[in-house]
């Protein structure tokens, strides 16, 4: 999991201030520059993509673990999973995430 202060909370309706989009086949990623040195991160899962709670649980660890050495980004983001990834190794996760950051530059 994200450390608390890297947590990106979503009330307030969030999603329309971020302004930089990224679709991939995996993820979507919603995704605005800010002037802090910190990440801020948040990680959806619906139930339509991964029914059982263990495995949008194990989804949210591995993508969170992914973006662990992206913690010094300066950016709010918001990671929508488009499909159900848990079977998937965590170096692939990560390769598919830095995909998604390579098309945002």
């Amino acid at each position: 999991m994200l450390p608390p202060k890297n947590r990106l909370l979503l009330k307030n309706n969030k999603r329309k201030e971020l302004t930089q989009r990224v679709t991939g086949h995996w993820f979507t990623l919603l995704f605005n520059k800010k002037d802090e040195k910190s990440l801020s991160a948040a990680i959806i899962v619906s139930k339509k993509i991964a029914p059982r709670a263990v495995d949008r649980n194990r989804i949210k660890r591995m993508v969170s673990e992914s973006l662990k050495n992206k913690l010094e980004t300066g950016a709010d983001m918001i990671i929508i999973v488009k499909t159900n990834i848990a079977n998937l190794k965590n170096n692939e996760i990560t390769e598919k995430i830095n995909d998604l950051f390579i098309k945002l530059k």
